[in-house]
């Protein structure tokens, strides 16, 4: 049995709780990426078990496109029994092909049995389906309107500032931010260029340092930003979340807006839809905050840069 996951930081943080600094190969070779089964003979597993399986990819990176296959029909192919763990609305880069069909279509393309489980409760976020489905509802997944109940710790604040001091200072969580702002390459020795900058507020910290896999746990790093891609899958006790310009509201439609140039991820943004085409960003960007939004266990504190939409959401609290 292999346990998979596309995110490496996801990866290496559940290595890291588990084996600590001591390095049990065994333990360690449990924990697989999506891209490791290229060329693994058929049933070669008993079983492969994929979290996050919405991320996956046709291919692993510098790996050769394979005709006709992906890496769920690879994991399929590798093990007697494949467990997918599957959420569409965690889709959040033009690369990620995982969705239920997809996996449905692979595994009955490869003549296995298929069974269906739907998760109806979980431990995130204190329990609070309520919680979950009102994120959802604010986001325009859903066309029920909600009010937010339960015990789940939700606050808005009005400032940058405020957000850091309660979430990182006072309670040792960490602050996490959708890609509207760019991110510097080019760094003069260990310093991290402080690119998430609020000027209204004079706010600025650096994002997550790329040298850090385990960015989430890692007390050295409590100072930067997380991007998506450091704690899809991942839980903390609190987490605040800064909300940029990539998501507006729109008060004459009543409706949550994506604005294309304020979102700076290039790797996974799709090209700009042709004229009369619903834009796939709409969706990316709302899986994102969607995915960000859910990642406290006990509370979440939310900062927007879009005055718009913070008074949307105070509406509905």
């Amino acid at each position: 049995m292999e346990y998979i996951t596309p995110n490496q930081a996801f990866r290496e943080v559940l290595r890291r709780k588990l084996i600590g600094t001591s390095g049990s190969l065994e333990v360690r070779d449990l924990f697989k990426g999506s891209g490791s089964y290229v060329k693994t003979p058929e049933d070669h597993f008993d079983v492969l078990v994929c979290d996050e399986a919405h991320r996956l990819k046709e291919q692993g990176h510098m790996q050769k496109k394979i005709p006709g296959e992906n890496q769920a029909t690879q994991i399929i192919r590798s093990s007697k029994l494949s467990v997918f763990f599957v959420d569409d609305t965690q889709v959040v880069s033009k690369k990620d092909i995982g969705s239920y069909d997809m996996l449905r279509q692979e595994a009955e393309k490869a003549g296995a049995n298929v069974h269906t489980l739907e998760l109806d409760s979980q431990f995130r976020c204190s329990g609070s389906g309520n919680y979950i489905s009102w994120v959802e509802s604010l986001l325009g997944f859903s066309d029920q309107s909600m009010q937010l109940e339960g015990d789940f710790d939700f606050q808005l604040v009005d400032s940058p500032h405020t957000l850091k001091e309660e979430i990182v200072d006072k309670r040792d969580g960490r602050l996490v931010a959708g890609y509207a702002w760019t991110w510097t390459k080019d760094r003069k020795g260990d310093d991290l260029a402080k690119d998430v900058a609020i000027e209204d507020h004079d706010f600025a910290m650096p994002w997550n340092d790329p040298n850090r896999i385990d960015w989430a746990i890692h007390p050295e790093c409590k100072n930067q930003v997380g991007c998506i891609h450091t704690v899809q899958g991942l839980e903390m006790d609190y987490v605040g979340v800064i909300i940029g310009k990539d998501l507006g509201y729109d008060e004459e439609t009543d409706s949550i807006i994506v604005r294309r140039d304020e979102f700076h991820d290039r790797g996974a943004r799709p090209k700009k839809p042709k004229k009369g085409e619903t834009d796939p960003l709409y969706d990316l960007v709302r899986n994102t905050y969607k995915t960000l939004l859910t990642r406290g266990m006990k509370g979440c504190y939310v900062y927007c840069c879009d005055e718009k939409l913070a008074e949307y959401i105070k509406s509905r609290l």
